[in-house]
């Protein structure tokens, strides 16, 4: 496919915040923010996928962490256990 993409300009929103759901057709996922004086997510974004995309996506992550890692250094475990990523749910 040699096809020209050509993207508008898009905002880009911060989410410290993720949720995700599934069941038999199709994955949601919901990215907000939450605030440490504020227990309640507030959610600002739904992207909802196939399973196929889905794991596409998860598959383009992974080779993405590869290499920041590769280049910037390993994301300490103790970051993702015990820092923002505690705020990340699946449903």
């Amino acid at each position: 496919m040699n096809e020209k993409m050509t993207m508008k300009r898009v905002d880009g929103v911060y989410a410290n915040y993720l949720q995700i759901g599934q069941n038999g057709f199709e994955f949601l996922f919901d990215f907000g923010q939450v605030y440490l004086e504020d227990d309640d997510a507030q959610f600002h974004t739904r992207i909802i996928s196939t399973p196929v995309y889905a794991k596409a996506f998860f598959k383009v992550l992974g080779d993405c962490l590869e290499r920041y890692e590769h280049s910037f250094g390993i994301i300490p475990e103790e970051l993702i256990s015990n820092g923002p990523a505690d705020n990340w749910w699946m449903t």
